[in-house]
């Protein structure tokens, strides 16, 4: 009963749906941390589960998410752990170009989109001169891009982006 059955009548599951996220040790997939919660409703979202793992993160960890998870402030509470970050960001975020790096990255901030206008371009402004920004309107990120070649279907041609947390060389 709390977690309901997905859909109705003759097309109703035969067993209540949970959804599920983990925090999960690469190499072995064993898992850290889980949260469940009913597959449908307020608050059953991966990203809504995910934000109670956010605090059991430590300073050691590398916690790589997909681009369904990108928001300012989770992405805040998760860095602000002190884990690094490494998650794929919708291609229609807008990222600062601050400079390039080498190896084909890029240095940009992420900003919170509450500032914006003129106090957007300040922030660009004093990140591009490499100052101290306020943790609440931006972070400082590492931005990578690449396209898969010769991917089939649907994501042929797809700009992939990645930020991290891992600033320096």
């Amino acid at each position: 009963a709390a977690f309901g059955r997905a859909g109705s009548g003759e097309g109703a599951s035969a067993f209540a749906k949970v959804r599920v996220v983990t925090l999960s040790e690469c190499a072995s997939h064993a898992m850290v941390a889980a949260r469940m919660g009913p597959y449908a409703g307020k608050g059953s979202g991966e990203q809504s589960l995910a934000r109670d793992l956010y605090r059991g993160l430590e300073r050691d960890w590398l916690l790589v998410a997909d681009r369904n998870f990108y928001n300012f402030a989770d992405w805040c509470a998760a860095a602000d752990t002190g884990a690094a970050l490494l998650w794929r960001v919708k291609s229609d975020l807008t990222l600062p170009l601050l400079r390039f790096e080498p190896d084909g990255s890029y240095r940009t901030v992420l900003i919170n989109p509450t500032v914006r206008g003129k106090a957007r371009e300040r922030l660009i402004a004093a990140a591009k001169a490499g100052k101290d920004l306020d943790p609440a309107q931006g972070r400082y990120a590492r931005a990578v891009e690449y396209t898969v070649p010769d991917r089939d279907g649907d994501g042929k041609g797809e700009l992939i982006c990645l930020v991290t947390t891992i600033t320096e060389f």
